[in-house]
């Protein structure tokens, strides 16, 4: 990089390099929306009581009745917490809160993937869903500077799977 010839080819080499990578996401891109087209499950983790059979989503029959019961438990006044302590006394399956809080976010109970209705069968029927919805918003606590955050429960670790949350320091 110490002469021009030398910048030249480095800059010609990272621009190549730069459009393969580039290129190779325009192909995975395409590969996906296809998949999604045809109603394929594009990613390798499911939601509980879900299975994959034909790269398309199959409902796990013996988890069905425990996702039934959390919504209905939810629907009847139920909180999160207390849903856990029930799901491992009436099922024997230690859930956390946290996870239980996920299932009645999650829209392919409904039947809805990747924003596509009808994605995958349903377990719990759409007015149901939209039912525990209503429900879930009345709890939404207030954020500590009295500001929303558009992204909260938005974002979500792709190791973990866990909802990344906004933390806000104090300046001193």
């Amino acid at each position: 990089t110490t002469t021009t010839n030398g910048r030249l080819m480095l800059n010609l080499k990272l621009t190549i390099a730069q459009n393969e990578s580039d290129q190779t996401s325009d192909r995975i891109k395409y590969i996906n929306q296809g998949k999604i087209r045809r109603h394929e499950e594009v990613t390798g983790k499911f939601p509980y009581g879900y299975t994959p059979e034909n790269k398309k989503l199959k409902i796990i029959e013996a988890e069905r009745p425990i996702v039934q019961f959390i919504f209905e438990q939810i629907l009847s006044g139920s909180s999160t917490h207390s849903i856990a302590g029930k799901v491992l006394e009436e099922f024997g399956i230690a859930m956390a809160a946290k996870r239980i809080w996920r299932i009645l976010r999650n829209p392919t109970y409904k039947g809805e993937r990747y924003g596509i209705p009808n994605f995958c069968p349903a377990i719990i029927p759409p007015e149901q869903f939209d039912k525990v919805q209503d429900i879930l918003s009345f709890n939404r606590q207030p954020t500590k500077t009295g500001i929303p955050y558009y992204f909260t429960g938005k974002v979500i670790c792709p190791s973990c799977g866990n909802i990344l949350v906004v933390n806000c320091g104090k300046s001193k």
